[in-house]
């Protein structure tokens, strides 16, 4: 008779998962007593270290680092291998919040190509049901090909993925929406993650070539959005700031994939959706809170602090749907108040003209606050003064934490902690470039600069104090560009020491400041670091305009997503950039300051879905 034995584990109101199975003929010699304290067993899931205190199971099973479990007698505490208790901050959501940390749920998603092309597009009716798809960065070897691979659908509309010269993979179901790695048939690393909306159905019997350009990257904050500016304010409170939103999803799109937000253990979810609704009925206003309410039904079970944003304005709307979702927020602003661990949060009357009365058809946005492109999404202006609420709703029960002041946090070997690069903290005025490439002004010890070809753009440096009292800013005003893009940098080459390898994960960790703005501002900001042609971890950048900024905003202390170095990765080139021009011959000025960039080793990600 047949005896296959699992070995399940839960998490504080998580899922049961299989943490461990065996074959019949191994649970047959368990049962007879066969096995023993030296006896491997297979089939365990990666081991995740808890953080102390740690939470036990009772269990005749061992899991070790490297994934192996073995018996070692009843009675004996063995780790739960899942997320840790260390504190996490979630953020679900559209477009509004997707420029925050990419939320990671499984380890294939950390790596992809910086652009990925579905060629025939309208076989899958115009991919609205895929918000995006992003080929594995770890694909050949890291170089780009014209040809990816693959993407099929089924009768089923379950999609699977084939890499070029490979097998098709296996369908996998991707209706209930959110994100879905498809494996190629047989080649390792070659994968496709599906970035899918969920409410709308998948088009069946499908198929496109898909096409790949640049490098492997990862990119985790763009200030166009609120995440980034909250992230930025509260820096180490929170382990992990993880964005899980998904660009033109409808409230009916979140409430599918919010679940996979919540796989691990949540400290804080802040929640923003129904803008896409445009409820233009009262039938349609209840669906949009049925569904929000879902939302934050599965957040409030799962997090112990949930904020819920008011639906930014949306001047795009006309006035009658933008009412419509005023109504909407009302309706949920009570309903939060029947949740014990939900607040309801609102930047509304801070985003709109002090003296406006109609908001809709194209009026009412403050100035500086909403894209002119299309009156909907956020500059960078906006994404702090839409993040503002979060951030002082937040601090009330998470004080933000004073600055650190610490200079001696250069790489310890031995003790395998501290910065990879030489002076992360920007002092001195010893480095390379001052007085030349249009830079006035000092340039940091172990730093070099420079501009790009433009050869306009000129670039005044200086040391600055910083608005929250911390080490003094190194301060970089730009102005005059005449290319678009043109801009002045600071590097490092880091080689990475000899005990930080291919495999090792790293971080980039820095802290900026927007001094000031004037005109069309700055049109560049970028912090990352550059491994050869193969990998590129952007830490923050801007895909707009940085205007509007008269005053300095906060010091934003931002910490990136994991990262595995690359096999044939030596070392990284840090660059720290900034300019003033958007488009060709239109620039603005602006000043930028900077006080920490630093480059190091950290633990393993931990992921939602092993």
């Amino acid at each position: 008779m047949s005896k296959t034995i699992r070995l399940l584990s839960t998490y504080k109101g998580h899922r049961p998962q299989t943490i461990l199975t065996v074959d019949d003929a191994t649970a047959t010699a368990l049962l007879a007593g066969g096995l023993n304290a030296t006896t491997d067993l297979t089939g365990g899931v990666r081991y995740v270290p808890p953080i102390p205190p740690p939470q036990v199971l009772p269990a005749a099973f061992q899991i070790d680092a490297n994934g192996a479990v073995s018996l070692v007698g009843a009675g004996f505490q063995v780790a739960v291998p899942t997320g840790g208790t260390r504190r996490r901050a979630v953020f679900v959501g559209d477009s509004l919040t997707q420029h925050g940390q990419p939320g990671k749920t499984g380890p294939e998603y950390q790596l992809q190509f910086s652009i990925t092309t579905i060629t025939s597009a309208a076989n899958f009716g115009g991919i609205t049901w895929i918000a995006y798809a992003m080929v594995d960065g770890r694909a050949n070897g890291g170089v780009a090909q014209s040809v990816a691979g693959n993407l099929f659908t089924d009768s089923r509309g379950w999609a699977a993925w084939q890499a070029a010269g490979d097998t098709i993979g296996q369908y996998v179901d991707v209706s209930v929406g959110g994100w879905h790695y498809l494996k190629s048939g047989t080649y390792a690393n070659s994968g496709i993650t599906l970035a899918v909306r969920g409410a709308s159905a998948p088009v069946p019997n499908a198929t496109s070539a898909v096409q790949t350009a640049g490098s492997p990257i990862t990119s985790d904050y763009n200030l166009i959005g609120y995440v980034a500016w909250v992230a930025g304010a509260f820096g180490d409170t929170f382990y992990d700031y993880e964005a899980f939103a998904i660009a033109g999803a409808s409230s009916a799109d979140i409430l599918k994939f919010a679940p996979q937000a919540f796989l691990l253990d949540t400290e804080v979810a802040v929640i923003m959706g129904g803008v896409n609704d445009l409820p233009t009925t009262d039938a349609a206003c209840n669906v949009t809170v049925a569904n929000l309410k879902g939302i934050i039904d599965i957040a409030s079970a799962k997090a112990r602090r949930v904020y819920v944003q008011e639906i930014f304005p949306n001047p795009s709307a006309t006035p009658a749907i933008v009412k419509n979702l005023a109504y909407v927020s009302q309706m949920i602003k009570a309903y939060c108040a029947t949740k014990k661990n939900v607040k309801f949060v609102s930047a509304y009357g801070k985003m709109v003209n002090a003296n406006t009365w109609v908001v809709g058809s194209g009026a009412g946005g403050r100035a500086g606050v909403f894209n002119p492109a299309d009156n909907l999404h956020t500059q960078p202006y906006g994404g702090w003064i839409g993040g503002s609420a979060v951030v002082d709703a937040m601090s009330k029960d998470y004080p933000i934490e004073a600055p650190e002041y610490t200079t001696l946090d250069t790489w310890n070997p031995v003790l395998q902690i501290g910065s990879l690069n030489t002076n992360p903290t920007l002092r001195g005025s010893a480095g390379a470039g001052s007085g030349s490439n249009g830079i006035t002004g000092p340039i940091p010890d172990g730093w070099t600069g420079a501009r790009s070809g433009g050869g306009v753009q000129v670039c005044v440096t200086s040391f600055k104090p910083a608005p929250d009292g911390g080490l003094d800013l190194f301060a970089m005003a730009v102005s005059g560009a005449g290319a678009a893009g043109e801009y002045h940098e600071i590097s490092q080459i880091v080689p990475l020491p000899t005990n930080v390898t291919a495999g090792d994960y790293v971080q980039l960790v820095a802290e900026t400041c927007i001094l000031s703005t004037t005109g069309n501002g700055i049109g560049t900001l970028t912090i990352y670091a550059a491994g050869g042609a193969t990998q590129l971890p952007y830490l923050l950048q801007t895909s707009r305009a940085i205007q509007t900024f008269t005053t300095e905003a906060p010091v934003l202390k931002l910490r990136s997503f994991p990262m595995e170095i690359l096999q044939g990765v030596t070392s990284f080139t840090m660059r720290l950039r900034v300019g003033c021009a958007y488009t060709a011959g239109v620039s603005g000025a602006g000043e930028i300051g900077f006080r920490k960039f630093r480059f190091e080793k950290c633990a393993a990600p931990v992921y939602g879905v092993q």
